[in-house]
């Protein structure tokens, strides 16, 4: 991974607290599909994206 990848990870973290704490609706919403986006983007294995997604936002 690259410091690019580290860097989107960041910003979408960053941007759902804000989303989360100015409009209060919860994270999840924005984070599971972003988790999508990136882990496609640094090549996990497509079958199990939205399993790594839903699962990492659950921990977080």
């Amino acid at each position: 991974m690259s410091y690019l990848d580290f860097a989107l990870f960041a910003l979408l973290g960053m941007g759902a607290g804000t989303l989360a704490g100015m409009l209060g609706i919860g994270g999840g919403m924005i984070i599971v599909p972003g988790l999508f986006y990136l882990f496609s983007l640094i090549d996990l294995p497509g079958y199990s994206l939205m399993h790594l997604a839903a699962g990492s936002a659950m921990c977080i």
